[in-house]
């Protein structure tokens, strides 16, 4: 008998978005780790917008936060991250003990 334990929907806040694209590229990434069984942050806080030096960059607000920034531009010229960056982005990192 296989025990799975049922990896939980991460909360996304958008602070700024361009018709959902981001959104649903986060979207893909929770599902990607909800299908491997990936432990995940509690909220996901995506922002985009233009001047970025990345195509995306992230960082961990608090240990189960994580606000994901998005080159805005990238949405129109191909994007460089992938979805399984960000997936491995909202991870839930290991608590140190």
């Amino acid at each position: 008998m296989s025990t799975t334990t049922k990896v939980l929907t991460p909360e996304i806040i958008i602070k700024n978005d361009y018709d959902g694209v981001f959104e649903s590229r986060v979207k893909a990434a929770i599902e990607l780790n909800q299908k491997n069984n990936t432990p995940m942050v509690n909220k996901i806080k995506v922002n985009a917008g233009p001047y970025r030096s990345y195509c995306m960059g992230f960082k961990r607000v608090s240990y189960d936060t994580v606000e994901v920034d998005f080159y805005s531009a990238s949405r129109v010229f191909g994007f460089e991250h992938t979805i399984e960056d960000i997936a491995k982005a909202i991870e839930l990192p290991l608590r140190e003990y």
